[in-house]
């Protein structure tokens, strides 16, 4: 079951060995995010939000658009994808972006399937962040 609750998604899971319900697992870890946000102070968090979000895009338009591209642009595109993901705390997102660039530097198909699977987390995030903005 996936429900949103304070960050881009969380799931729960049931264990039906005793029913004892897990917790749940948050793709985007909004507490690094404020962390970052209280550093940086309300004027720069608005900043930062704005350039998360047009570089997100761009990444976005890179992987709807991966069979068509240049392998280069795509590799270049999931090494910013690594490093907002491992910056904001979406580790599910940071690690799969990791294993698609290893698999991308192997050639250009060798990605795809994770490509592919990065493409609604990546669209999850930024509405997030939009979100965020909106909400600052």
């Amino acid at each position: 079951m996936m429900s949103k609750k304070g960050s881009v998604l969380t799931s729960s899971t049931r264990d039906t060995s005793d029913e004892t319900h897990v917790p749940p697992v948050p793709e985007l870890d909004e507490n690094v995010l404020l962390r970052l946000f209280e550093l940086a102070g309300p004027v720069q968090t608005i900043e930062i939000l704005d350039r998360l979000i047009l570089d997100l895009h761009g990444v976005q338009d890179v992987l709807q658009a991966a069979s068509r591209v240049d392998i280069t642009l795509l590799r270049r595109q999931n090494h910013t994808l690594i490093g907002i993901a491992g910056t904001v705390g979406a580790v599910p997102l940071h690690r799969l972006a990791l294993e698609a660039g290893k698999l991308l530097r192997e050639g250009p198909t060798q990605g795809e399937d994770l490509v592919a699977g990065l493409r609604p987390m990546v669209a999850r995030l930024i509405q997030r962040l939009i979100e965020m903005r909106a909400e600052r």
